[in-house]
């Protein structure tokens, strides 16, 4: 059990948390936090008015990504009184409720399948190749990751960029070139046969409120299966470069 004498048990969860959870966990200020707990899902919490000391629970709501929804209200429900009963007045549980959802079957959560889209008139351009931008090359256990990214203003420059791409044969020679872009009211991915990691890099931009933007983050196999990580590394390597071009919470506007 977590003492009081530097500050409340939830003030110390919070901190051990941000320690743990790294780039997964978010201060969202007014003493509201985030901890993304899949490419599905995120668990938003903060106190309740007696739940910094744990005599009750931290209130929480599960945040679904767009174009996601509970496989029935009987789940949530299930889900939701589970996480009450593993309360337990003045001990931590917060890391508990986390551990939880990431160990609940994924058909708890439905998605839909195929292009994420809407209706909007593309913009015709003289047909130039936009500018891209290449980030730094990262190693994980053998596997070697690199994030492009460029600025675009319409579906035709989504194209031009990737064949561009395709073009370097070492990109082409990748395991796996994972894309995601969103730009005039259309947004889509691409897995590239790394199951449901294009849908990390479309989550990213949403989050971050990146539009006109693809990005693309290319993944040569080590040899080494890196299993859940590949897509934290992924998430990772792209929002370090968007981050490094002072892409941030901005639509990425064209100059």
């Amino acid at each position: 059990m977590m003492g009081d004498d530097n500050g409340s048990v939830f003030e110390q969860e919070v901190m051990v948390l941000s320690s743990i959870y790294g780039d997964e966990f978010s201060d969202l200020n007014a003493n509201r936090y985030e901890i993304l707990i899949n490419y599905d899902m995120s668990l938003i919490f903060w106190p309740s008015g007696s739940s910094v000391s744990y005599t009750s629970p931290p209130l929480f709501r599960l945040e679904l990504r767009p174009k996601r929804s509970w496989r029935s209200r009987a789940a949530l429900h299930a889900v939701q009184e589970r996480m009450g009963a593993m309360f337990r007045a003045g001990e931590p549980v917060i890391h508990d409720w986390v551990e939880y959802l990431r160990s609940l079957p994924s058909d708890y959560i439905e998605q839909e399948q195929g292009v994420i889209a809407t209706a909007n008139t593309l913009v015709s351009d003289d047909g130039a190749v936009p500018e891209i931008h290449h980030g730094a090359t990262v190693v994980e256990r053998k596997s070697r990751f690199v994030a492009h990214v460029a600025r675009v203003a319409n579906l035709e420059q989504v194209d031009r960029v990737l064949r561009q791409l395709k073009s370097d044969a070492k990109i082409a020679q990748a395991t796996h070139n994972i894309m995601a872009y969103r730009v005039g009211g259309h947004e889509n991915r691409d897995d590239d046969g790394e199951g449901a990691a294009g849908d990390t890099l479309l989550y990213l931009l949403q989050r971050m409120g990146i539009t006109n933007t693809v990005v693309v983050v290319s993944r040569w196999f080590g040899g080494v299966k890196l299993g859940p990580d590949r897509f934290r590394i992924i998430a990772k390597v792209a929002k370090d470069l968007l981050d490094a071009l002072n892409w941030q919470s901005s639509s990425a506007p064209l100059t």
